[in-house]
C-alpha cells in the first residue's frame, strides 16, 4: 500500500518549508542589510521551494501533476546549492570567484531550461513509501554540478576557518559546513538509491543547524529578540521530528486504519 496523500507522507516537507520560512522572515527583519544576507536568503529560499514542491508532489494522486512538482523540486535543489556557494564567497569576502560563479549560474540556468522537457526528472514511479524519481538525461551532470558547488562553498568556508583566530567565527563556519553537507547527502540518496526519501529530513536538520548558528554564534548579527524566536523554532523542530517519526511508524504498522478521523485524533493527542 502506497503512502501517497497520507498525513505522515505530507508532514515532513511541510515542516521543512515552514522552518525555512521562519528563518527567512527573521533574517529579513533583523539581520543588517548586506550581500551575504541576501544570498543566505536565496539559499534558504531554495530549501523552502524544495519543501513546498515536494509537499505538492506528495499530496497529489495525479501522476502527471506529481511529475511537474518533482521537476520543480529538482530546480529548487540547484538554486539552494548555488545560493550556498555564492553565500560562502560573499560571507568570507573571497576574491577571484567571478568566473566560477558565472559558470555556476549558467549551468543552473541550462538545467532549469531543460526541466519542462524532462531533463532533470523524466518521470516518477510508485513505491510502497510513495513517489520515486526517474532521472532524466541531465540528472547526472546536474548532480555533479551540485556536488561541485557544495565542495567549492565548503572549501571557501574551510579556508576562512584556517585564517581566522576568532573562536566564535570558527564555530559559525563549522556549523555552516556541517549543515550544508546534509541536504547533499539526502539528495544523492534520494536519486541513486531506492531507499525511502531522506532529503526532506536532512533539510529539516539543515534548518536546525542554521538556527543554531544564528542563535548561538551570531551569524549575520541577529539581535537578541530574534535569537529568542529562533530558540522556539529549534525547540519546535526538536518536537516535530519525533512526532513525525511516530506518525511514519504508525502509518507503516496500521496503514489505512490510521487514515480515519479518529485515527488522526488519537495520533494528535
Amino acid at each position: 500500500m502506497t503512502q501517497i496523500g497520507s498525513l505522515s507522507y505530507a508532514i515532513p516537507p511541510a515542516v521543512a518549508a515552514a522552518s525555512g520560512i521562519i528563518i527567512i522572515a527573521i533574517v529579513m527583519k533583523w539581520a543588517p542589510a548586506s550581500p551575504s544576507r541576501r544570498l543566505f536568503v536565496v539559499m534558504v529560499t531554495g530549501l523552502v521551494l524544495w519543501g513546498m514542491t515536494i509537499l505538492g508532489m506528495r499530496v497529489t494522486s495525479d501522476l502527471n501533476a506529481a511529475v511537474v512538482w518533482d521537476q520543480l523540486a529538482a530546480v529548487a535543489i540547484m538554486v539552494m546549492f548555488l545560493g550556498f556557494y555564492h553565500f560562502s564567497v560573499l560571507y568570507t569576502n573571497t576574491p577571484g570567484q567571478r568566473k566560477a560563479l558565472a559558470v555556476g549560474y549558467a549551468l543552473v540556468a541550462v538545467y532549469g531550461i531543460s526541466t519542462p522537457f524532462g531533463g532533470l526528472v523524466e518521470g516518477l514511479r510508485v513505491e510502497d513509501y510513495g513517489y520515486a524519481p526517474i532521472p532524466g538525461v541531465m540528472a547526472a551532470p546536474a548532480m555533479v554540478t551540485a556536488v561541485a558547488l557544495l565542495l567549492a562553498g565548503v572549501r571557501t568556508l574551510v579556508r576562512r576557518y584556517k585564517m581566522t583566530s576568532s573562536i566564535e567565527e570558527r564555530n559559525r563556519l563549522l556549523y555552516l559546513v556541517a549543515g550544508a553537507c546534509l541536504p547533499l547527502v539526502g539528495t544523492v540518496l534520494d536519486i541513486v538509491t531506492n531507499l525511502p526519501p531522506v532529503g526532506i529530513w536532512t533539510n529539516i536538520l539543515f534548518c536546525g543547524i542554521s538556527a543554531v548558528a544564528l542563535l548561538e554564534y551570531h551569524l549575520l548579527d541577529i539581535p537578541q529578540v530574534a535569537r529568542r524566536t529562533l530558540t522556539y523554532l529549534v525547540l519546535g523542530v526538536m518536537v516535530a521530528l519525533p512526532y513525525v517519526l511516530t506518525l511514519l511508524v504508525l502509518q507503516r504498522l496500521f496503514g489505512a486504519r490510521l487514515e480515519s478521523f479518529w485515527g488522526y485524533l488519537v495520533t494528535v493527542l
